[in-house]
């Protein structure tokens, strides 16, 4: 079986408990995993930009609990990443804040994207994204991530060819949206009105490719796969519009041998 791993399986996958990487490994460690360099600009945009913020508060803290006080300012979904990064580099329970520093250096350096390629049979490339290639320069003990995606200053990446290319499946997208009753309405509504201006000739990058983030992993995964996310809700009606199998990772650490993947071959 062939799994195509979206952004929040492969932080699972990568950056779960010792647990559930153990778990996930077990339950799909014969699989074909792929993934994107589409995924990789997402995980680097989130994690590997979190690592260098996490990076300057342990730097400028004076003990490992300052720079954790100081994490919880800031938004929420920033600061679970940095707990999460946290976590991992404490699984030897050595919290000695130079001994963090010096893990969590080798993490921004090398290691995030490492984790991100083991296991993987082939990371696709269709939408030549330019943030799979950002790298982090280092200047008087600083962690600087050099990076820019805007429509202002657009990136010589591939989503326009990208979206030349597959405009039939983004107008299924907006079909299928426009008749789905969903929860949110108003990030339908988002999804929707700017899928609706890329068909209209508008520019792709910037906000623009990160609101159709889910709509372009959807699309990259093959045919002959499965889509592999931990978010169904997201999911689900894409997988649907694109006619892909999907399978949801689950795992809760309250339960007994969780671990499974969810889903039927002929969804």
């Amino acid at each position: 079986m062939s799994l195509f791993l979206e952004t929040t399986a492969q932080v699972a996958r990568t950056l779960g408990s010792y647990r559930e990487r153990e778990k996930h490994f077990s339950v799909c460690g014969e699989c074909k995993l792929l993934s994107s360099t589409y995924v990789l600009g997402e995980f680097k945009k989130t994690f590997l930009h979190d690592a260098v913020i996490f990076h300057t508060i342990l730097t400028d803290s004076e003990s490992t609990s300052e720079a954790l006080d100081r994490a919880q300012r800031y938004p929420g979904r920033k600061t679970n990443r940095m707990y999460t990064l946290f976590a991992r580099l404490a699984e030897d329970n050595n919290m000695e804040r130079e001994m963090l520093l010096e893990k969590l250096e080798t993490l921004i350096e090398w290691q995030l994207e490492n984790r991100f390629r083991y296991g993987l049979t082939d990371v696709l490339d269709k939408t030549h994204c330019t943030r799979a290639a950002w790298t982090t320069a280092k200047t008087d003990g600083v962690y600087g991530l050099q990076m820019s995606c805007t429509k202002a200053a657009p990136p010589e990446c591939g989503i326009v060819t990208f979206w030349d290319e597959h405009r039939e499946c983004l107008e299924r997208i907006v079909a299928v949206l426009e008749e789905y009753d969903v929860e949110d309405s108003d990030e339908r509504d988002r999804v929707v009105e700017e899928c609706t201006g890329v068909l209209s000739g508008g520019q792709p990058q910037g906000r623009t490719c990160e609101a159709l983030a889910d709509a372009i992993m959807a699309i990259e995964c093959p045919e002959d796969a499965q889509l592999q996310t931990t978010n169904a809700k997201h999911f689900g009606v894409l997988c649907e519009a694109m006619g892909r199998s999907m399978r949801v990772w689950r795992w809760d650490p309250k339960e007994e041998g969780s671990g499974e993947l969810t889903g039927t071959e002929d969804d």
